[in-house]
């Protein structure tokens, strides 16, 4: 599903306080193993 070397832009909820936020941002896959995936952010 993700491929090493590609970038991707992924977005994270996170709490902040009272609410809910998006961070969004784009990632490098360094690494795939199995369901585990290893990014990098330039």
């Amino acid at each position: 599903m993700f491929e090493v070397g590609r970038d991707y832009r992924i977005t994270m909820i996170v709490a902040v306080p009272g609410a809910w936020s998006d961070e969004t941002s784009t990632w490098t896959v360094a690494a795939v193993d199995a369901t585990l995936v290893k990014l990098t952010n330039p």
